[in-house]
């Protein structure tokens, strides 16, 4: 019965202390149940006690070795025999027992119409087909998200995965049914841009097919992996993001550090030195290690606090079982910086063993600031405060000190220094943790500005960048509108944005309802003179018509047919000098009505068109706020004319 107990006994205290080793904590359980009161560190020899300190040793063996379930008691203490701190009284325990037979076993065991009044009805019209193009526009733009959108940038759904998953399961049409959680499913995904943006490297560039998308955005997305994975400035730029995506998760801070320490794109930053290469891949080992060792097991702590280490470092019969502990794993992962091995110097160098209490100090301090400065904010929180930007401020500007914290090694030995190369991560990694505190107070567009202020110059990224500007600036404007009409706006502005005079220039063929606004300088030819009817003339021009428009290549600007339908200069021009006036003289559409065809160039770069056409009208000549000045015939006129291009109403357009 009592074998079955202890047996029991065993395989409990195995179970509960194999899910982490924390050696403030056990350190502590073990001098109160394993250690003979008033004896300093000598461990009581009954057979639960025995059973107890293997149990918790066990932990602190290396996985292979560990999870043997053959190991016996012996065996496990054995491992310990030689540890500075507790090896004496573990020898003793055992009675002076040989070396494990293991020993060789663990060694090898440690890896995005006419005279018809038309002014109230073309007033109506107006108004109704300006509402109706705008909501086609809508629907276009939802109708087409998965090959205008998704193939085009399959990075839209990794950064923007919450909008991506609404998106695709609703009917276009449906559009105004899901304007307010549009808003909230961008406000979410931006708060994840950090951590989403790294997430890139996960698409499968194998095909056109395995990526969803055009081969041009397969081209793109290949360039953007191999830059964030072999160029060492996009390793540190993957980094810095990861980093400050882990200060935005919501996480405990010991769960953030363990999960630095952890990340495969952390071990991977490219250091130039072999030597260097090594000494921060055994730093990030000791970093996770003094991590777990300090974790706090109280409900909302991360850490056991200053005070209780420092109590636990003063006492003299805790003290050695602490180190002892430190020590056993440093050595199970044979830390070693340059030629100096950890475990070993400590051993010999009491320097050592302080230069490592130092750093855990260190690390503690900087750790407490910034849980403080969570408390503060979940406080503030409670007590129902609105501005919360100074709690944020104060929890980022801690965060920042962290990092330069956790790879201060020179503390251990001054020989150590951290490689350049892992400086440069610190500070972009500064930059992305100020992106965290933007997302933290809802400052969204200064988030978008952010990230193309961290991506370097280089041709890989010219097109990612576009997209960063595009649909990021689009998300920023979405969650930020104040009501649906703002959100509306929005998917305007991505659907036709100002600036689409640019589409004819950079496509093949464009077809569209087109205005241009500027001035005019021509001949007119008037039939009411009975000589000399070719007048020069000038003024506003304001034609209104269909364009059919060719691009001309890159930077050379699109030549456009302008069949032009109406003429409102003369309203244009009046409007230019009397915004106030409400209500305008009766206007028929013979008064705007103006046929006409010309030939127009399209600036490149500019929304500037340069043209001539010839039309006949409009009679209408000018217009104030209580009058209007018509021609008693139809007159007709030439002019060459530079204005604004404002593209209406794309009908058709071709890529190149």
């Amino acid at each position: 019965m009592k074998k079955q107990i202890l047996l029991f006994t065993v395989l409990f205290l195995i179970t509960i202390k194999s899910f982490t080793q924390n050696a403030f904590y056990d350190a502590t359980s073990i001098f109160n149940n394993c250690v003979i009161p008033g004896s300093g560190t000598n461990f009581k020899t009954d057979p639960i006690s025995v059973t107890n300190l293997s149990a918790y040793l066990r932990n602190y063996l290396p996985d292979a070795v560990k999870n043997n379930a053959s190991l016996t008691e012996d065996q496990v203490l054995a491992q310990f025999a030689s540890n500075p701190f507790i090896g004496r009284q573990i020898q003793t325990l055992r009675g002076g027992g040989a070396t494990s037979p293991i020993a060789s076993f663990i060694s090898t065991a440690s890896s995005g119409l006419g005279n018809l009044d038309v002014t109230t009805f073309a007033d109506g019209l107006a108004k109704f087909l300006v509402k109706r193009s705008k909501e086609e526009l809508y629907v276009s733009f939802f109708e087409n998200f998965h090959d205008k959108v998704l193939k085009k940038y399959p990075e839209f759904a990794i950064i923007f995965p919450h909008t991506t998953l609404l998106v695709s399961n609703f009917k276009a049409w449906e559009y105004s049914n899901i304007i307010g959680t549009l808003r909230e499913a961008f406000d979410k995904d931006i708060k994840e841009v950090l951590v989403n943006l790294p997430k890139i490297l996960s698409i499968n560039t194998a095909s056109t097919a395995t990526c969803d998308c055009t081969d041009s955005a397969l081209k793109r997305i290949k360039k953007l992996q191999i830059f964030f994975t072999t160029d060492p400035k996009g390793i540190v730029i993957a980094a810095a993001f990861y980093l400050g995506g882990e200060f935005v998760s919501g996480k405990k801070i010991s769960t953030i550090i363990d999960d630095i320490a952890s990340s495969q794109i952390i071990s991977q930053i490219p250091i130039t030195n072999p030597q260097d290469q090594a000494n921060f891949i055994n730093a990030i080992k000791l970093l996770k290690i003094i991590n777990r060792s300090i974790r706090s097991n109280e409900a909302g702590k991360d850490y056991v606090s200053m005070g209780d280490l420092r109590t636990l470092l003063s006492d003299n019969e805790v003290r050695p079982i602490f180190f002892a502990l430190l020590y056993q794993q440093i050595k199970v992962e044979n830390i070693t910086f340059n030629t100096m091995n950890l475990a070993d110097a400590i051993k010999t160098t009491n320097s050592k063993i302080n230069g490592v209490v130092q750093y855990i100090r260190n690390f503690l301090n900087t750790v407490e600031t910034f849980s403080n400065a969570m408390d503060k904010l979940r406080e503030a929180k409670q007590n129902g405060k609105t501005d919360l930007s100074g709690y944020w401020a104060a929890i980022f500007e801690s965060a920042k000190e962290i990092l330069p914290a956790i790879i201060n090694i020179e503390i251990i030995d001054p020989n150590l220094h951290v490689p350049n190369d892992v400086t440069k991560v610190i500070e972009a990694s500064t930059k992305t943790i100020e992106i965290a505190q933007d997302i933290s107070v809802r400052n969204y567009s200064a988030v978008i500005i952010d990230i193309l202020t961290i991506l370097p110059r280089d041709s890989s990224l010219h097109d990612f960048k576009e997209f960063i500007v595009k649909y990021g600036s689009f998300a920023a404007n979405v969650v930020q509108a104040k009501n649906s009409d703002d959100v509306q706006k929005a998917i305007e502005a991505i659907a036709l944005p100002v600036g689409s005079a640019s589409i004819k220039k950079n496509t093949e063929w464009n077809i569209a309802l087109n205005a241009y606004l500027g001035g005019f300088y021509g001949n007119e030819y008037l039939s009411e003179k009975k000589t000399g009817n070719w007048k020069p003339i000038s003024g506003v021009y304001a034609p209104v018509g269909v364009t059919l428009s060719r691009g001309l290549g890159k930077n050379k600007g699109s030549l456009s047919l302008l069949v032009s339908v109406i003429d409102i200069g003369a309203v244009a021009s009046f409007r230019f000098t009397d915004t106030s006036t409400e209500k305008l003289p009766k206007l028929t559409l013979q008064n705007i009505f103006a046929p006409g065809f010309g030939l127009v160039y399209g600036v490149p770069k500019w929304p500037i068109s340069i043209g001539y056409s010839y039309q006949f009208g409009p009679v209408l000549r000018e217009i104030n706020a209580t009058d209007k000045v018509v021609s008693d015939k139809p007159n007709k006129r030439w002019q060459f004319f530079l204005g604004v291009d404002i593209p209406l109403i794309n009908f058709y357009t071709k890529s190149r």
